[in-house]
């Protein structure tokens, strides 16, 4: 915010007359309201994020031209040329940004609704379905006759707010989201395999292949990958390889080294400033591959990570990890009809992290939502 803020009030400040505090009073506020408004799909991903900020992140797609009024206002009250421009380039940026997800929506595909997914969302809305979707502005339910559909999103729209659905509202992750989240798993691990690189899936991702039969959960947030790289392997070397196999299927990857994380998304990469707009979804479809390594911690052979995960044990370097030979050489598991790699014991790597695995747990959720819960989902378990 300061990296725009400086060079705005820059603008602002020259003027014929010399230095215009008015201007850059009214400058400030402008803007910090403006990239407040438009920062709250991303605040609501932070833990028990205030009322007023989910509410507010409801209206995402046009939240930006709420400030047009005010910038109207501003407008004839400060005759300042600089301060002018800087309203006029905001105002556009925010239509454009309006138009662009109107138009953007419209490739989006429907998937009538049945089953487990259906029952979640008549459980949360408690048998009334369509004040539900009012209430929480649920665009993507679609009414007819005898059917509920989702319009669905692809690679080529915006993904749904498939998190605030999940933990704002309790129903399941959308289908759409679900299958391009599994696509893309298998996507990655096709490359991981190919280079030779010991992988095994992680977290959520081999809880859905151990205990739902194969599947990935209903309530998916993004898929977990972990991996090893051998001495070797460097890390500069599989960012770039994967890099290319992901821009021949058009999708965007972003890294962080020292966090030993890769994220890769479905959608695809746009040139810089456009590179930012995603900040201002409140969902995406994601694949985390995280890095671990083979150290040694308190006598015993361990793989680690950097950041926790479950319950994980912190290792005497700092990490957090769990004994090599639960991990290495890896299985295989059937992951929505594909084998794929696994830790070498499955269920004690899932006892390492979730305890008893087989009850399920929605931790991403408050009471309220967990309660309403339909016993469909309670039964599978």
């Amino acid at each position: 915010m300061a990296l725009l803020g400086i060079p705005l009030l820059a603008v602002v400040s020259i003027s014929p007359d010399g230095v215009e505090l008015a201007a850059i009073a009214v400058c400030a506020i402008f803007v910090a309201g403006l990239l407040f408004l438009i920062a709250t799909p991303s605040i609501t991903l932070l833990a028990s994020p205030p009322g007023f900020i989910s509410t507010l992140a409801k209206h995402a797609d046009h939240i930006g031209l709420w400030v047009l009024p005010v910038a109207v206002v501003a407008w004839f009250a400060v005759a300042n040329p600089g301060l002018r421009a800087v309203l006029l380039t905001a105002m556009v940026v925010e239509l454009a940004w309006y138009l662009r997800r109107r138009h953007v929506f419209h490739r989006r595909r429907l998937r009538p609704l049945g089953g487990r997914d259906f029952a979640a969302l008549e459980g949360q809305a408690e048998g009334n379905i369509k004040a539900f979707a009012r209430k929480h502005r649920i665009g993507e339910l679609v009414f007819a006759e005898k059917t509920v559909s989702w319009h669905g999103c692809t690679k080529e729209s915006a993904a749904c707010p498939g998190y605030f659905y999940v933990t704002g509202l309790g129903i399941n992750t959308p289908p759409c989201c679900r299958e391009h989240l599994g696509a893309l798993c298998l996507l990655v691990a096709e490359y991981l395999s190919e280079e030779g690189i010991v992988h095994w899936m992680d977290g959520g991702t081999l809880l859905g292949a151990v205990r739902e039969g194969g599947d990935i959960l209903a309530w998916e947030d993004d898929v977990d990958i972990a991996f090893v790289l051998e001495e070797e392997q460097l890390w500069d070397g599989l960012v770039a390889g994967l890099g290319r196999r992901l821009a021949g299927e058009g999708l965007l990857m972003t890294t962080t080294r020292s966090h030993g994380l890769i994220c890769v998304f479905n959608e695809a990469p746009r040139p810089w400033p456009l590179s930012y707009e995603r900040n201002r979804l409140r969902g995406e479809v994601r694949v985390d591959l995280v890095l671990y390594r083979v150290a040694s911690s308190n006598g015993q052979s361990v793989v680690e990570r950097m950041s926790p995960k479950g319950a994980l044990e912190r290792t005497e370097s700092g990490g957090y990890g769990l004994p090599r030979d639960v991990v290495l050489p890896p299985s295989t598991v059937t992951f929505l009809g594909k084998e794929v790699s696994a830790p070498r014991d499955a269920d004690a790597y899932l006892r390492h992290i979730y305890g008893d695995y087989a009850k399920t747990r929605y931790t991403y959720m408050d009471a309220q939502q967990v309660k309403r819960r339909p016993p469909i989902e309670a039964d599978r378990g």
